[in-house]
């Protein structure tokens, strides 16, 4: 007798469980600066995501914080974190941050996001942030209603563009160059000096008089008390990341900028100079220029948002300035669907 052998069912094919990425609540108190941050710049997140932001904002409101955590069969693993201030409009701080490899997941991260916030309306982007457009993304994810976009283009200079320090030196207007030759000639003593930390507050009431000044000349309001509270509650938030520089000569400040590092970025904030300043201030954003570039040969020199102000774009342009298209998006969540 021939024995057939018995047929056997092929054993079962196991579905590897699909990834999925979850909000996880982080007590505000708990968090270390050096560490936030660190992870923040590797993100490539502008200053607003910055735990002193952060903290600044829980003055005013109730901020919740999230790690984004990445769950498959291996495991999980932190890709990403976000801050949001809560009240009538929920206000991302100012974005999420996801690591390079899992830029992809952002739509992902944003739903998790929202279904730990729930129903609400929110507010995304900044005026300082780099990261693209997201109305698009945003509008595919169940729950929402876009209600305002305001598309903006941040401008900046983008060194790794650039071959070197010198290819990009090159690239600058002549005319700027040469305002920053008349300068140093103009002027033997000529020096620029980097007050940060603590030791910016002494330079606050100088900033805000050269800033009137300039107001004065051009006719435009400027609210001296308000700036002048503004620029010290700055200085004294932004003291980790915050300096203000000034060319000086003769006893005399001819220019200042006033400026915050963060991750490979260096963002130009705000300005001034004497009328009869003989090209320092070039002389000045040439330096804040090298000395940036020297930091992170591959970073941005961001200098904000396309203004109407012409004088302000020529300046812009003769520093070769790039448009970074981004956007802030207003949008209603109505919860999580199914």
């Amino acid at each position: 007798m021939i024995e057939t052998p018995l047929l056997t069912r092929p054993p079962a094919v196991q579905d590897t469980p699909a990834p999925c990425i979850i909000a996880r609540p982080v007590p505000l108190q708990a968090l270390s600066a050096a560490e936030w941050d660190g992870f923040a710049a590797r993100c490539g997140a502008s200053y607003h995501c910055a735990l002193a932001h952060i903290r600044a904002w829980r003055l005013l409101r109730t901020v919740r914080v999230f790690e984004l955590v990445r769950q498959d069969a291996g495991g999980e693993a932190r890709i990403g974190q976000c801050a949001v201030a809560l009240g009538g409009r929920r206000r991302f701080l100012d974005s999420l941050q996801l690591l390079p490899d899992h830029a992809a997941e952002w739509p992902a991260a944003m739903a998790a996001v929202l279904r730990a916030l729930g129903p609400g309306t929110y507010r995304y982007g900044s005026t300082w942030s780099l990261q693209p457009r997201r109305e698009a993304l945003l509008r595919d994810l169940p729950g929402i209603s876009i209600e305002h976009v305001q598309p903006m283009a941040v401008q900046a200079v983008d060194f790794g563009a650039y071959a070197g320090w010198d290819a990009y030196l090159r690239a600058v207007s002549t005319n700027a160059r040469r305002n920053a030759r008349k300068a140093a000639q103009a002027y033997p003593d000529l020096v620029v000096k980097l007050h940060e930390g603590p030791a910016m507050q002494g330079q606050v009431p100088k900033l805000t008089w050269l800033r009137n000044a300039v107001c004065r000349r051009k006719r435009l309001r400027f609210r001296l008390p308000h700036e002048w509270l503004r620029a010290a509650a700055r200085a004294e938030i932004w003291r980790r990341y915050g300096f203000i520089a000034s060319v000086e000569a003769g006893g005399r400040t001819l220019g200042m900028f006033s400026g915050i590092r963060f991750g490979g970025s260096t963002c130009y904030l705000e300005g001034a100079s004497r009328a009869d300043n003989e090209g320092a201030s070039w002389y000045l954003m040439l330096e804040m220029l090298r000395h940036a570039y020297a930091q992170h040969p591959q970073g941005h020199f961001i200098m904000g948002i396309v203004t109407e102000d012409a004088k302000l774009t020529r300046s812009r342009e003769q520093c070769r300035v790039a448009d970074h298209p981004t956007s802030i998006v207003e949008f209603r969540y109505a919860g999580a669907t199914g």
